[in-house]
């Protein structure tokens, strides 16, 4: 597996795990806000972990092989990740403080956009990059790093290359 599939993979489980938060009902009941939080909490942690990733471990490498990243890519890129996260910690308080369901819908829908919009970016732009400069061998040693990476933060049953 490439180092791109890999984060590819992780971006489909970043979307799934915002489906589920976005067809969450949207009833006070008590089960639906242990799920809501626990979906929140998974989702803070493979978002740490991707960011990690791309930023310990893809772009270094990209950097170290010449790759033309121009800065101003590279401050969108670091730009977006700091509102996504500051997004992110807007939703867990929303969530883990028991705002009512329509500010936590709010909250998500600012999170989920920057988000998903950040992801097609990165799949447009960085992702084909990678292709383009890394040999194949080494996408997939990066790609394992990557994977070993996840594990031991997220642990094997949640990595998203499972």
């Amino acid at each position: 597996m490439l180092i791109t599939e890999f984060l590819k993979l992780d971006h489909a489980r970043i979307r799934k795990l915002l489906e589920i938060l976005e067809t969450a009902p949207g009833k006070n009941r008590s089960s639906e806000k242990v799920r809501v939080t626990a979906v929140v909490r998974e989702l803070t942690a493979l978002q740490r972990v991707h960011e990690a990733i791309e930023e310990d471990i893809l772009l270094p490498v990209l950097e170290k092989r010449g790759a033309e990243v121009e800065p101003r890519v590279l401050e969108e890129f670091e730009a977006a990740h700091k509102e996504i996260w500051k997004r992110l910690k807007d939703l867990e308080v929303c969530v883990l403080q028991e705002y009512p369901m329509n500010t936590i819908a709010r909250s998500l829908e600012a999170y989920a956009t920057g988000l998903r919009l950040h992801m097609k970016m990165e799949e447009k732009s960085l992702f084909p990059l990678a292709d383009l400069v890394l040999p194949k061998t080494e996408s997939e040693r990066l790609a394992e790093t990557a994977k070993r990476r996840e594990v031991a933060v997220l642990g094997a049953g949640m990595a998203a290359s499972q």
